[in-house]
């Protein structure tokens, strides 16, 4: 069963932690989509997996050619950086589909849209106003904004729309802003070395956005769902009901 991972790895730190997880809970992607696809990212990302032992395929879609990191600085990530070196495919207009039994999106979901054809994906992005436990800067608040999906926003449209996808599940701000490396500490801390140093630099407030999406991955049924699909209200986000297969978590068990 064929696994994808979007990722903007290399940015937010949490990206890096939710693939040491996956990869540490045998959920092992098959592709490593990368966005935008920087060259440093692309060996951050062939570090951890290297470290790891694992082989996964990596590719980038993007609109212009990105030959260097003029733009681009890893910070923390530097640990993860090596002299290794794997061939990555760019995946442009050429390319139609991209096919898995599961895919997971942590980033902006740039030039996937109408090519995705999976049975499940999980999609960190949305809001949710009907969380069971809203934080207190959430409270009252019916919509708002959301990085990822902003960071593309028709790719995220036509994910959406998608019949192509069977079951869409959304893990929205107002819950994943409570979870914290603090929270995550109490159920796991990486076993690798390299991934542990890099655990290590954060501080135990710093929220795990991405971590909480790839649990959702894992074990969805460990935490609460509403039957209801992501809305726009302008550049903001809500939900509404829906009788199809679309989720957007509202809380953990």
């Amino acid at each position: 069963m064929s696994k994808i991972l979007m990722t903007d790895l290399g940015h937010d730190p949490d990206d890096a932690i939710a693939l040491s997880y996956l990869i540490e809970h045998d959920w092992i992607p098959d592709h490593i989509i990368l966005s935008p696809g920087f060259p440093l990212q692309v060996e951050i990302a062939v570090g951890i997996c290297d470290a790891y032992g694992v082989q996964p395929k990596f590719g980038f879609f993007t609109s212009k050619s990105l030959t260097d990191n003029a733009n681009y600085n890893p910070a923390k990530h530097k640990v993860f950086i090596g002299k290794t070196q794997k061939t990555t495919c760019l995946l442009d207009d050429k390319v139609t589909s991209i096919i898995g039994h599961e895919a997971l999106i942590i980033g902006p979901a740039k030039n996937i849209g109408g090519k995705l054809k999976c049975s499940k994906m999980v999609f960190q992005g949305g809001y949710s106003p009907n969380s069971i436990k809203p934080l207190e800067k959430f409270k009252n608040i019916k919509a708002m904004q959301s990085f990822n999906p902003s960071g593309a926003k028709n790719d995220f449209n036509m994910l959406l729309t998608s019949k192509e996808i069977d079951v869409k599940m959304y893990v929205g701000k107002n819950v994943c802003h409570g979870y914290t490396k603090s929270d995550l500490k109490q159920i796991w801390e990486p076993n690798q070395q390299k991934a542990k140093s890099f655990w290590d630099t954060l501080d135990d407030t710093k929220a795990m956005h991405d971590v909480l999406a790839a649990r959702c991955m894992l074990e969805h049924s460990a935490f609460e769902w509403e039957q209801a699909k992501p809305v726009w209200f302008k550049n903001k986000m809500s939900t509404c009901q829906t009788e199809d297969t679309i989720f957007t978590l509202i809380g953990l068990r």
